[in-house]
């Protein structure tokens, strides 16, 4: 009890996200966007249909995207997500505890997997920020290839003297301390 007090505190702290909530079942939805909405701005939908239409209107930090819809496999908006908002974070939520399906959805482009049980709530506490931090990981990594991109040159051999330390000087300055 006192680790999630203390858990509890230390999302409180964190910057509000915007949130996507896809979920069919509508006690989870509603219960869990209640306990999120205090940290963060819930939206919450019950079909992929829905999601599509919130996605194309809005920008999210983080989907929690179920992945047994009424209208679909929540995996099929996963290349939709990452296409139009590459750096938004997403964790897939099912009952299927299957390696294989764990496996499937990570590959797919998911950022985490998370399997509905009675402490899905701690559970989220735990891993929205991770899944959070990994996408702006993610986003940094990107920055800084297309940065080297622009200052690399074509050849090894283009490096030389002033022109070599400047590129040294460019990795050290965009490397994370």
């Amino acid at each position: 009890i006192i680790f999630y007090k203390k858990l509890i505190i230390w999302v409180a702290m964190m910057p509000s996200n915007k949130i996507l909530f896809v979920e069919d079942e509508f006690a989870l939805l509603k219960g869990i966007s209640a306990s999120l909405g205090v940290y963060s701005d819930i939206t919450g939908v019950m079909s992929l249909e829905e999601a599509r239409k919130a996605l194309s209107n809005e920008t999210f930090d983080l989907v929690l995207l179920d992945k047994g819809l009424p209208d679909g496999s929540g995996l099929d908006l996963l290349p939709r997500i990452r296409e139009s908002s590459p750096d938004t974070a997403v964790i897939i939520l099912t009952g299927d505890s299957d390696f294989n399906s764990v496996n499937k959805c990570i590959a797919a482009g998911a950022d985490d997997y998370l399997v509905k049980s009675e402490f899905i709530m701690q559970d989220l506490l735990v891993r929205i920020p991770l899944a959070l931090k990994k996408a702006k990981l993610r986003k940094e990594i990107e920055e800084a290839r297309q940065h080297l991109s622009l200052t690399l040159p074509t050849s090894v051999e283009q490096l030389n003297g002033n022109a070599y330390e400047q590129f040294l000087g460019n990795i050290i300055r965009i490397t994370p301390s």
